[in-house]
């Protein structure tokens, strides 16, 4: 049932005074009992009419009055029956207009008329009869257009609450979709409420345009970018798909929903756009519920590829990481990584397995379909410094090529092969950049820590050349004088020699010693056969006159050979210097593995010196020992810090990140 509203209308009085009319000549009726039935549903029906105004709107209620009016009439006497007035009011209300209302009176006055002719029994009924309809339809008709209007006006805010009410429905639907394909079945069923079979998505991020249409039954959607001329950022109002004209509806950051032109009421329109809008809306939800899912697994993947290549040694294992990043993370089927400085020398670069990486399978995108557009693409890339989308339009493929770059430094270029078309492979571009990126920094710190071990090698020679200079060399000197002064000593004083040969013995077998310190430096035992414990044990041992405690932790799995080298490097240095200038008795050395960081320390009893000379000593090249220490550990990532007094020791911890990987 409608609304309810007590209004009471022309139309009301007349069946009111008809089923007055009815009551009055009900000692005449032949059927009693039929006849008090009738008009207790009449009346019932009448007061419901004016209770719930909705039974006034639509023609099957008052189809279905006529119709019980109408066997009233019929049941209850003859054409001139007592209810023949309440089947009147109920034809002459209904027309719209004021002629059709006069054209209905007409006819029945000449019917009741020419019955009272022929009648003269029935003639003060049908006078009656008369006086009666002509005041009420005298009545109607002048209210009649107002009452059509006041329906229709009902009729319309009707309409607008249904509206509503299907608007309502339809966003709790949508909102329970999660799949564009859910979404776009739901929209689909809205619109054809009003006639629309497709529409248009523009998705700004994605700069793709998606045409949605309902086929036999089912919602499809394709992809028409290819077939419209626009700018990215501003994407027209009207556009032409197959012959159609489609017209933005709803715009949002997102989306713009496009539908086909056509003329609708005021009440579709509001309602189309209404929906547009739900519909935008939730495209845009999903879209950007999406697009944080791919962000996160491509940041991640990202940060994995940055790991994995920040950790290869070999150039070569990097170029692989980058390639197969490049075909995980994006649309393409094929990738190619390639180092060349310099644009003239692509195609040699290409041909050395040692300079390029290819990825894809053999028989997806032969060679000899793109190898001479890549050429072309990389020298423009290279040239330029900037991105090159290209597509070969006979064989159905898209190149991307993304220059290696730092700093203007060119590198080398990375590119991807797809079926995509050229909207569709631009989407990766950004990917591609960062996978560039990371590989460009890969190179640059390969670099960078190439001329480091090249200047760190400088400086052990310079370190040793001074060593063998202030010891080496020293020592033969004064063993050269010693052994001149006993040859003189011998001539005059023969008994005197085995003396003078014990101590040049004496003097020689400590210059072994020595000289066998610095090979240890140069060659220290193999980490690989003996382990790191072993090794460290075995290179202390050569140290006499100090006690040696040792508190080592086990290195954690896969630690690379170049931090235990350096850490054994390390504690050699230490323990020489303590030994040499601190005079030491008791040196402690400990190493312990505490989350992901190994922290060296190694601690002396010896005469120490004053803290505030340690920068100096470290900028000195008097005091290489110092300074190699920094070295080794800055070059692992690490740092290493002194804390020393007079007369009080010298404390050197050194802190060294680790992850857990292969070694190198």
């Amino acid at each position: 049932m409608g609304k309810k509203r007590t209004y009471v209308e022309v139309d009301d009085y007349l069946r009111f005074a008809s089923i007055i009319y009815a009551i009055i000549f009900l000692p005449n009726s032949r059927y009693l009992l039929a006849h008090i039935i009738f008009i207790i549903i009449l009346l019932t029906y009448s007061i419901a009419r004016i209770w719930y105004y909705y039974l006034k709107t639509k023609w099957h209620f008052t189809f279905l009055e006529f119709g019980i009016s109408f066997i009233s009439v019929l049941l209850t006497g003859n054409i001139l029956s007592p209810f023949l007035p309440y089947v009147l009011s109920v034809i002459i209300s209904k027309p719209k207009t004021i002629s059709i209302s006069f054209l209905f009176l007409l006819s029945m006055f000449g019917l009741l008329n020419y019955g009272a002719l022929t009648n003269n029994a029935t003639r003060p009924f049908l006078i009656t009869l008369n006086v009666f309809l002509v005041f009420f339809a005298s009545l109607l008709l002048m209210s009649n257009r107002k009452t059509r209007e006041e329906i229709s006006a009902y009729e319309s805010d009707e309409s607008q609450n249904n509206v509503i009410d299907f608007l309502i429905k339809f966003h709790q639907e949508i909102k329970a979709t999660i799949t564009y394909d859910d979404l776009y079945m739901k929209a689909m069923s809205f619109f054809k409420k009003y006639g629309i079979e497709s529409i248009v998505l523009y998705f700004y991020s994605k700069e793709v345009f998606e045409k949605i249409e309902s086929k036999n039954g089912n919602t499809v959607s394709s992809n028409i970018t290819e077939n419209i001329t626009f700018e990215p950022r501003n994407p027209p109002e009207i556009l032409k798909v197959n012959g159609i004209i489609y017209s933005q509806i709803s715009k949002l950051p997102e989306i713009i929903c496009y539908i086909p032109e056509n003329d609708f009421d005021e009440v579709s329109s509001v309602a189309i756009k209404l929906g547009a809008d739900l519909i935008s809306h939730r495209i845009a939800e999903i879209y950007l519920s999406e697009s944080e899912k791919q962000f996160i697994n491509r940041f991640t993947a990202l940060y994995t590829t940055s790991q994995k290549i920040s950790s290869k040694l070999e150039k070569k294992e990097a170029l692989e990481i980058a390639a197969n990043a490049v075909k995980q993370m994006t649309g393409m089927q094929k990738s190619i990584v390639m180092i060349v400085e310099d644009a003239n020398s692509i195609e040699q670069s290409f041909f050395d397995p040692e300079r390029t990486v290819v990825k894809g399978i053999m028989e997806e995108h032969p060679e000899k379909i793109w190898q001479k557009g890549f050429f072309k693409a990389a020298f423009d890339c290279l040239s330029n410094q900037k991105p090159v989308l290209a597509s070969f339009g006979n064989f159905g493929i898209t190149l991307l090529s993304i220059p290696i770059i730092y700093q203007g430094r060119v590198f080398g270029v990375l590119a991807g092969i797809t079926s995509l078309g050229k909207a569709e492979a631009k989407r990766d571009l950004k990917t591609m950049e960062v996978i560039a990126s990371i590989l460009s920094l890969y190179l640059v710190n390969t670099e960078l820590l190439k001329k480091r071990e090249e200047l760190a090698i400088s400086q052990e020679r310079d370190r040793i050349a001074k060593e063998m200079h202030d010891n080496l060399i020293q020592s033969l000197f004064s063993i050269l004088l010693l052994l001149e002064v006993s040859l003189k000593e011998i001539e005059s004083k023969p008994e005197s020699a085995p003396e003078k040969l014990i101590t040049i013995k004496e003097r020689i077998q400590s210059l072994i010693k020595e000289t066998r310190e610095m090979i240890l430096k140069l060659y220290p035992q193999s980490l690989t056969d003996e382990g790191f414990r072993s090794t460290l044990e075995r290179i202390l041992s050569n140290f006499s006159g100090v006690r040696i405690n040792l508190d080592l932790d086990s290195l954690p799995e896969g630690t690379p050979l170049s931090v235990e080298n350096a850490l054994l490097r390390i504690t050699q240095e230490a323990v020489s210097n303590a030994v040499r200038h601190s005079r030491a008795e008791n040196i402690n050395i400990s190493l312990k593995n505490i989350e992901g960081e190994l922290i060296l320390n190694i601690k002396d009893d010896g005469i120490g010196f004053d803290p505030s000379l340690i920068n100096k000593y470290l900028d000195s090249k008097e005091h290489f020992g110092l300074s190699s220490i920094v070295e080794r550990a800055k070059s692992l990532g690490g740092q290493a810090e002194f804390d020393t007094k007079p007369n009080q020791g010298v404390s050197i911890t050194v802190r060294i990140p680790v992850n857990d990987g292969k070694k190198n």
